[in-house]
């Protein structure tokens, strides 16, 4: 049975027990929740069958998340295309992703490729280090960190963003963001995706020229700590073919957790 949710907060409602049981896995889709008011926003769609159950969310331009059942993804395949529910990207576990976008193909046509292979990792215990050189941002920092920002899609994710946009984003959550000086601003780092029980930590970044100095241990040691006295779980998305950050945050206390993909899909 297909259920299309009219708001976030009437999934929030009517899912609770799942998020509650499955946090880090559904963080993104109670993220999501908060911004989408109504269906001009994005979507939340879920299938279910007796105990099991299959979620799609997609909020503004990123991809659409998966969280369930891979024998119920035929069903929502075909849910989301009878309703035109579109979506570019999926982020969801590998084989998952691959099954419910081989049966959506089945019906639309298309293709998909790997986009990014990513591993989740998370930290309830922290490794102290030197934090000395780490400030929180103000409302005055705020065009320098969007100028990181973009520099940190454009070199990780080889995604042109518009500055004025991401400015906008990082004037509403300063609070969120704390950055390293020499000068200029050199190191930036964020929370992100903050419930009662978990809290992200994203968009780690360190300049060229200053790299290898310890810059990005010390913000993520920082945030981590912060995380941690709130009584939360920290975690963070990682690329899996990038053994030198994820050598960093193993050695800062991360753990491996659930391994993810984000896939492109395309009509052909």
């Amino acid at each position: 049975m297909l259920r299309i949710y009219e708001s976030g907060q009437q999934f929030m409602d009517e899912n609770a027990e799942i998020l509650h049981t499955y946090p880090l896995e559904t963080s993104f889709f109670e993220g999501n929740a908060k911004g989408i008011s109504d269906r001009s926003k994005g979507f939340f769609a879920k299938v279910s069958d007796g105990d099991s159950f299959l979620m799609a969310s997609r909020a503004a331009d990123f991809p659409m998340v998966l969280f369930g059942e891979e024998h119920l993804c035929k069903e929502l395949a075909e849910g989301l295309y009878k309703n035109k529910l579109e979506f570019g990207r999926v982020l969801a576990a590998e084989k998952l992703a691959e099954s419910f976008l081989t049966c959506y193909e089945e019906i639309a046509g298309g293709k998909h490729r790997l986009r990014h292979a990513m591993d989740i990792m998370r930290c309830s215990q922290l490794h102290e280090s030197d934090t000395r050189d780490v400030l929180a941002a103000t409302p005055d920092d705020a065009p320098e960190i969007a100028k990181r920002i973009v520099e940190f899609y454009l070199e990780s994710l080889q995604e042109q963003w518009d500055e004025e946009e991401v400015l906008k984003d990082v004037q509403r959550n300063i609070e969120q963001f704390v950055l390293i000086r020499r000068g200029d601003i050199v190191a930036v780092a964020r929370k992100a995706r903050e419930t009662e029980r978990l809290c992200a930590i994203s968009s780690v970044y360190t300049c060229r020229e200053v790299r290898g100095q310890g810059l990005a241990r010390q913000l993520v040691t920082w945030l981590t700590r912060e995380i941690l006295r709130d009584g939360k779980i920290a975690y963070l998305y990682v690329d899996r073919h990038n053994p030198i950050s994820n050598h960093l945050y193993q050695s800062i206390g991360f753990v491996y957790d659930a391994p993810q993909v984000e896939m492109q899909y395309s009509i052909e």
